[in-house]
């Protein structure tokens, strides 16, 4: 199989992770925020671990990174238009799905937004999106990197 669809694929897999926090959270009295924090981390550095498992040493970065961001691409642009657009959120699967995409990454964006938010008075999530597709984007692009540079 194709690296550009092996890495496409891995792009479904943040569903599964989001469920799971979801279900856990939901079940567990009080997470503590360092706790959550820890698994973004864990989560992100997966996701840099599945870009240089899956990538490909022969084909280029940028086709194997746009394949690898491209359902994440599709999330967040799903995402953005229910915050922005709608200004609300779909009441169906696909809203549910858009929102538990980023779910895992979520508390790490609040590290780059928390400042901002300081200064504004209504706090929206969609910036939040926006960081975390962009962390998403840079650390598959660090493992695409470190696995075509290797020997």
């Amino acid at each position: 199989m194709r690296s550009e669809l092996k890495l496409a694929l891995i792009g479904i897999a943040p569903l599964a992770a989001g469920y799971l926090l979801n279900f856990i959270w939901t079940l567990a009295d009080t997470i503590s925020g360092i706790a959550i924090l820890l698994m973004g981390v864990v989560f992100l550095a997966l996701w840099g671990y599945a870009a240089y498992k899956l990538s490909s040493k022969e084909e280029k970065i940028l086709p194997q990174v746009l394949s690898m961001c491209a359902i994440p691409a599709l999330m967040l642009l799903l995402v953005l238009y229910q915050e922005i657009v709608r200004e609300a959120y779909w009441g169906n699967i696909i809203g549910a799905f858009s929102q538990l995409y980023f779910l895992p990454w979520l508390t790490l964006s609040l590290l780059f937004y928390l400042p901002i938010e300081l200064f504004v008075d209504v706090v929206r999530v969609w910036p939040g999106y926006i960081i975390v597709f962009i962390l998403l984007s840079a650390v598959s692009f660090w493992g695409i990197y470190k696995k075509k540079k290797s020997i």
